[in-house]
C-alpha cells in the first residue's frame, strides 16, 4: 500500500479490511499460544509449573529488548516494497512454523524439554514481534489523513480481536473432535 499523497484521499474499504486481516492472521496464532501454552507445557509436555512461569518471565524480558531492535531494523529497511512490508512477508511463514513446532515437543529428558520450550517459545515471540511491529509501523504510510489512519487502525483492532475470539470459540471443540476427546 503506497502512501496516499492527498490528505483528503480516502482509503478504500478493501484497504481497511486488508490492513485489519493482518492482525487477524497473527492473532489466530498468538491466541492459541497465550491461551493454551501453559496448559500444554505443564499438563501435556510435563514441564513443572515453576519452570514454565520462569520461562514466561524470561520470554517477556527478551521481548522487552527485541521490540525496539525490530523498530530500528524496520526503520533502516529500504526496499522497493517499503520498510514494513518485507518484514511481514519474510516473517509470517517462520512465525507460523516455529509456533506449530512449539506445540509438537519431541520426547526428551526433563531438561531437554525445558530447553526445547525455551528455544521455541522465545523464537515464536521474537517472530511474532517481527510480524506485528511492521504491521504497526505500516499505518502512517497508509494515509496522511489522521481520521483515515484511525479508521484503518480500528479495522486492525477489530481484526485482531476477531482472530482471538475465533480461536477461543473453535479450538477446544476442534481438539475434542479430531482428538477423540483427548
Amino acid at each position: 500500500m503506497a502512501l496516499k499523497e492527498e490528505s483528503n484521499q480516502k482509503l478504500s474499504l478493501l484497504e481497511k479490511v486488508s490492513y485489519g486481516l493482518g492482525d487477524t492472521g497473527s492473532n489466530l496464532i498468538y491466541a492459541v499460544v497465550t491461551t493454551y501454552l501453559t496448559f500444554y507445557f505443564t499438563d501435556v509436555y510435563g514441564i513443572g509449573a515453576a519452570a514454565v512461569g520462569t520461562l514466561l518471565l524470561v520470554a517477556r524480558l527478551v521481548d522487552m529488548l527485541d521490540s525496539p531492535i525490530f523498530g530500528i531494523l524496520i526503520d533502516k529497511t529500504n526496499t522497493r516494497w517499503g520498510k514494513s512490508r518485507p518484514w511481514i512477508l519474510w516473517s509470517c511463514f517462520p512465525f507460523t512454523i516455529v509456533t506449530i513446532l512449539l506445540f509438537m515437543g519431541p520426547e526428551l529428558s526433563a531438561s531437554g524439554k525445558l530447553v526445547y520450550a525455551y528455544i521455541f517459545y522465545i523464537a515464536s515471540n521474537v517472530l511474532y514481534t517481527a510480524v506485528n511491529n511492521p504491521l504497526t509501523t505500516l499505518l502512517p504510510s497508509l494515509s496522511s489523513d489522521v481520521q483515515e489512519r484511525t479508521v484503518a487502525n480500528t479495522f486492525r483492532m477489530f481484526g485482531g480481536q476477531f482472530g482471538g475470539l475465533l480461536v477461543n470459540l473453535t479450538l477446544l471443540p476442534l481438539v475434542a473432535f479430531f482428538g477423540n476427546g483427548d
